[in-house]
């Protein structure tokens, strides 16, 4: 005999795979829906001419409608009321400013005015006029004829002549001022006596041969200056070898270079130099 249990199990797997295939398939046709709508949509997009552009229309009638009851409160002097205020009320007068009135200059003042044009009139007339010079110049000339035709053609002006430029002064001189240690007459020999010329400055040295040159300075007198200190740090190098100062023209002023020599040859006038340059003098040998 069948079991009845076994035969129920097997319709309820016929039935479990029906409903799971009608399942699938709406599942399958769903999504094929969808997408054809995706590319038709897609498509109408694409191809849409600016003019399709949907456009909204405005609504007819009015965007707002005021109620005919706002409702609410109610104040005095509410919106527009406050002017209704000032209707029929008389428009104040503007008060009109006006300049003050010139000032009425009292007497003090045109006495003042009249006083000081009468000092302006009085320096015009005082003031010389340019003819005046050539009048005192001609009368000072009469007086002059008239005093030397009295005093019988004598300078009127000769003891008023003016002492030439760097005479000795006119006043006499002290009789006592006394030279210590000096007898009367050596006071006169030394008051009459001509002045002592300056020193003259010492000679260079011959400029014949190789030279090193020391230093360029402003002056002749400033590079011989230096010399005497060169020589004590030459440490005896240089004793009898110059000094020799000579101007050259420089392309804004004049400089005077101080050498030292002339030595035998360009190599004793190099060696002196590096010997010079191991002291910490400074010192070259210029071409010739």
């Amino acid at each position: 005999m069948r079991d009845d249990s076994q035969v129920y199990e097997a319709y309820d797997d016929i039935g479990t795979r029906g409903v799971g295939r009608l399942s699938a398939a709406a599942a399958a046709v769903a999504s094929l829906v969808v997408l054809g709508l995706v590319v038709a949509w897609t498509y109408r997009l694409g191809v849409r001419d600016a003019s399709d552009v949907p456009v909204i229309r405005a609504v007819e009638g009015p965007a707002k409608i005021r109620p005919e009851d706002p409702g609410g409160a109610r104040f005095a002097h509410q919106g527009r009321s406050v002017y209704g205020l000032m209707e029929g009320a008389p428009t104040p007068e503007r008060p009109v400013t006006l300049a003050p009135p010139a000032e009425t200059p009292v007497a003090e003042d045109v006495e003042v005015a009249r006083s000081a044009a009468t000092g302006r009139e009085q320096e015009a007339v005082d003031a010389p006029s340019a003819e005046e010079p050539s009048a005192l110049a001609s009368l000072g000339a009469e007086i002059d004829q008239l005093v030397a035709s009295v005093t019988g053609g004598a300078a009127p002006d000769a003891g008023r002549a003016e002492a030439p430029q760097g005479a000795p002064s006119p006043r006499p001189r002290p009789a006592s001022f006394d030279v210590a240690g000096a007898s009367p007459a050596a006071q006169a020999a030394a008051m009459t006596a001509p002045a002592a010329p300056p020193a003259a400055a010492p000679a260079d040295g011959s400029a014949d041969g190789p030279m090193v040159q020391l230093g360029a300075y402003l002056t002749g007198e400033d590079a011989r200056g230096r010399w005497p200190g060169i020589v004590r740090r030459s440490d005896g190098l240089l004793a009898g070898r110059g000094p020799v100062v000579s101007p050259v023209a420089g392309a804004t002023r004049t400089l005077h270079r101080l050498r030292a020599g002339p030595f035998a040859s360009d190599a004793e006038a190099r060696e002196m130099c590096e010997a010079l340059k191991a002291r910490g003098l400074d010192c070259i040998v210029p071409p010739r």
